[in-house]
């Protein structure tokens, strides 16, 4: 029995799935205008291993949606991640978030091509285009957000934009019938991708990996206290 624990932070929404061979057991997630991932991440974990009735000691491996997203969620989430595995002695699985979205879009709209864009702030967007199976076709790139800025995926349509950028993508979009799917990713959706990986053997270095941050991260102006 291979029960795998999933940690999807790299967004707005803090989610916590547990798995047994690629079958969801339980899901604890919850999203705010804060970031609720330092409070509440752990206490989503505790919840789904009791749902599940499962001990620590039971899991056979931990995921992650490694990015890119959050520089905050993504640390809290790897934290927490590695933490498990090092006191555990069990191997980490890391997964794009983009992929994350992908499958939601897949199970959604399977006709759809899926094309996941997750907020980078103001008109910018982490994206990445995949096949109707879920591959991706493309790397993973900022974009800064114009009405053709994914005209070459056009002789694919019909053409799902998923994730939390969707929505401002709409604004501006000019290209044919589309669906824009705003929304952010679920630890529901590592079960198949990390289920894989794990059968496969495909886990991270514990020691030397970090996040998929894409771009450096750059400081905002210090806010007054007083």
């Amino acid at each position: 029995m291979s029960y795998i624990l999933h940690l999807e932070t790299a967004t707005p929404n803090c989610s916590v799935a547990l798995s047994q061979n690629g079958k969801l057991l339980a899901l604890v997630e919850a999203s705010a205008d804060r970031y609720l991932h330092a409070e509440k991440l752990h206490e989503f974990i505790q919840e789904v291993l009791r749902q599940g009735a499962v001990r620590p000691s039971d899991l056979a491996a931990v995921s992650v949606s490694e990015g890119p997203g959050s520089y905050t969620g993504l640390r809290i989430g790897v934290a927490a991640a590695k933490g498990l595995c090092f006191s555990l002695g069990i191997p980490m699985i890391a997964i794009l978030t983009n992929a994350v979205l992908a499958n939601q879009a897949i199970e959604k709209y399977p006709n759809h091509t899926p094309i996941a864009l997750t907020d980078a702030r103001r008109m910018e967007v982490y994206a990445t285009t995949f096949s109707k199976d879920g591959i991706a076709q493309n790397q993973t790139t900022a974009v800064v957000l114009a009405p053709d800025s994914f005209a070459e995926w056009y002789a694919q349509a019909p053409l799902v934009f998923i994730g939390d950028g969707a929505a401002k993508y709409a604004e501006v979009y000019t290209g044919p019938e589309a669906v824009f799917e705003n929304t952010f990713p679920s630890a529901a959706f590592l079960v198949q991708p990390a289920t894989q990986a794990f059968d496969a053997k495909k886990f991270v270095n514990l020691a030397h990996y970090e996040p998929f941050y894409l771009k450096n991260f750059e400081a905002g102006p210090r806010k007054k206290i007083f």
